[in-house]
């Protein structure tokens, strides 16, 4: 049994390490794409393929709940026989959130008079995202991060192959897009995993989904509302003060991503794990899983944004002399953005392996209304760093308020073992 639990626990640190490290070649891989278009496009050019990305990645919202968590959650614990339906069902609705997700940020981006390339690009690069995303989820599900890994060094390889290659025969912002989309399509085409989608399934499929739909429809929720709590702030720049603005603001943030990037590593390797110990009422132990992972994230960030201030001095002239050093100001600001970020994304994959998706909606939703009510004096002359002050703020409020569920549990675990 000891053997057992040892060896249990071997694969679980290599998962999790190997998860961390793959984010780390996804965070440095757009934190190269990214500042290759700071120093090569323009505020508004750079300000538009925010806007894009921005778009895609509320996609990814749609797809994480309806699909990647409950595959996450539910793949772990069905037994083996049902496996391989569970999985069919999950892909044949993947492949139908794609396609609607994809259709609204071509919507949407067409409606924000951005060019129709940027547009179509932004659909289709919804649509390959999320298949790469689903083939990640389904590594980490299988405890395979290995696959993981060779995905996305693959995927990211090929980004940059491409967009080198485009930069001086397209604009820069439309460069970068078309390597995403091919990195994708590479990425997928080279280490996919048997899915057994079957569109032609579809109404069946969803028959089997609708008793899980009782808990998703709150994770579906709950995603909207945490996209709205990292990229709302996009769109209100865009209204109030143009792409050229959120050019410059949003740079600022690309520095600081890895910080709250990494919790959301942990969390998709950890979240199965999580799962399986509250499915075996192993509460003590997911709530240490949890601990451990709150402590050390949060000291691993802070480490981070520190690390990047200490090196600050010696970045400024080299964007200083391609005219783009404004967002370097906006730099330490962000960094507690980041920093304050991580607690609260790692309780909210708690939450959800738990399918306690109520909490984290209704606690994301507060946090959300108070920074847009806060965020709308961008439209009457206040200074554009308001914007991370009413980000910080919305964070310190969800994370007093997911402390306050969570808390007593915590305590009442306590006094048992006492």
């Amino acid at each position: 049994m000891g053997a057992d639990y040892e060896k249990s626990g071997a694969i679980l640190n290599r998962v999790v390490y190997l998860s961390i490290l793959d984010q780390a070649v996804v965070s440095g891989g757009m934190f190269a794409l990214n500042l290759t278009l700071i120093g090569f496009a323009t505020p508004e050019a750079y300000g538009n393929f925010v806007l894009i990305f921005a778009l895609s990645l509320l996609s990814f919202g749609a797809q994480n709940a309806i699909t990647l968590m409950p595959l996450n959650v539910l793949l772990p614990t069905t037994s083996r026989s049902r496996r391989c339906l569970t999985l069919r069902m999950l892909s044949t609705l993947d492949a139908a959130v794609l396609t609607l997700a994809s259709l609204f940020v071509v919507v949407v981006s067409f409606l924000m008079n951005l060019p129709p390339i940027l547009c179509a690009l932004g659909g289709v690069l919804s649509f390959t995202s999320g298949m790469r995303e689903f083939h990640r989820a389904l590594c980490l599900t299988k405890d395979q991060p290995y696959g993981l890994l060779r995905l996305d060094i693959s995927a990211f390889s090929t980004v940059f192959v491409v967009t080198v290659a485009l930069m001086n025969l397209r604009p820069p912002e439309e460069a970068a897009l078309i390597g995403l989309v091919l990195g994708n399509l590479v990425g997928v085409a080279l280490f996919r995993q048997p899915t057994h989608c079957s569109l032609s399934r579809l109404p069946k499929m969803m028959r089997h989904y609708a008793p899980y739909w009782q808990k998703s429809r709150w994770a579906l929720f709950s995603a909207g509302v945490t996209e709205a709590r990292f990229r709302l702030y996009v769109f209100v720049i865009e209204f109030a003060r143009g792409s050229a603005a959120l050019g410059v603001l949003h740079a600022g943030r690309v520095l600081v991503n890895p910080a709250s990037l990494l919790a959301f590593a942990w969390g998709r390797a950890i979240r199965p794990t999580l799962a399986k110990q509250l499915a075996e009422a192993n509460k003590r132990a997911a709530l240490e899983t949890l601990i451990i992972g709150v402590a050390g994230l949060t000291l691993a960030g802070a480490a981070y944004v520190m690390a990047l201030n200490a090196v600050l001095p010696y970045l400024a002239p080299f964007f200083a002399d391609l005219g783009r050093q404004e967002f370097l100001n906006y730099l330490p600001l962000w960094g507690v953005f980041a920093v304050i970020s991580v607690p609260a994304i790692c309780i909210s994959v708690y939450f959800q392996a738990a399918h306690r998706y109520r909490v984290v909606a209704i606690t994301t939703l507060g946090s959300v209304l108070l920074s847009s009510l806060l965020l709308g004096n961008l439209f009457f002359g206040v200074r554009i760093d308001w914007t991370i002050y009413c980000l910080i703020i919305g964070e310190v409020a969800q994370l007093a308020a997911l402390l306050y569920v969570l808390l007593p549990e915590v305590l009442d675990i306590r006094r048992a073992q006492a």
